[in-house]
C-alpha cells in the first residue's frame, strides 16, 4: 500500500491592502485589513526513521519569516502587487516556500475571514 499523510503548519497576521484595480465603489477597493490564518500542507510517505512525513520544524522555519514579513504591513506596498488578493498573496507564498519543501509541499490555504477564503495546490 503506498501511504500518502498529509500534515500542516498554521500561522496568523494582521494586514492591510487595497484592491485597487476593483471598480471604486467595491467594498474591497479602499485601504482594508484582515486576520489572515495560512495553514501550509505538505504530504509523503512517512519517514521509517523519522515517523514523519516532514518536520514541523523545517516547515517553520521556511515560514515564518515569510509570516513576520507580512504581518502588520501593507501587502500592495511590502509585497510589490497592485492587486494583494488573497488568490494572490498564496502564490507568493507558494512561490517562495516550494523551492525549500520540494516535492512535499501540497497546498495552501488562506482565510481572509471566517468564512472566505482560497486553497492554492500542487498542480
Amino acid at each position: 500500500m503506498l501511504e500518502n499523510i498529509e500534515v500542516f503548519v498554521e500561522r496568523s497576521f494582521e494586514a492591510a491592502h487595497s484592491l485597487t484595480l476593483l471598480p471604486k465603489g467595491h467594498k474591497c477597493h479602499g485601504v482594508h485589513g484582515h486576520h489572515y490564518v495560512v495553514r501550509v500542507f505538505c504530504s509523503g510517505p512517512v519517514d521509517p526513521m523519522t515517523g514523519f512525513v516532514i518536520d514541523y520544524g523545517n516547515i517553520k522555519v521556511v515560514l515564518d519569516p515569510l509570516i513576520e514579513r507580512v504581518d502588520h504591513s501593507f501587502l500592495n506596498d511590502e509585497l510589490c502587487m497592485p492587486q494583494p488578493s488573497t488568490e494572490l498573496l498564496a502564490r507568493w507564498l507558494w512561490d517562495e516556500l516550494v523551492g525549500a519543501l520540494d516535492d512535499k509541499l501540497d497546498r495552501i490555504e488562506i482565510r481572509e475571514t471566517n468564512s472566505n477564503g482560497c486553497v492554492y495546490r500542487r498542480g
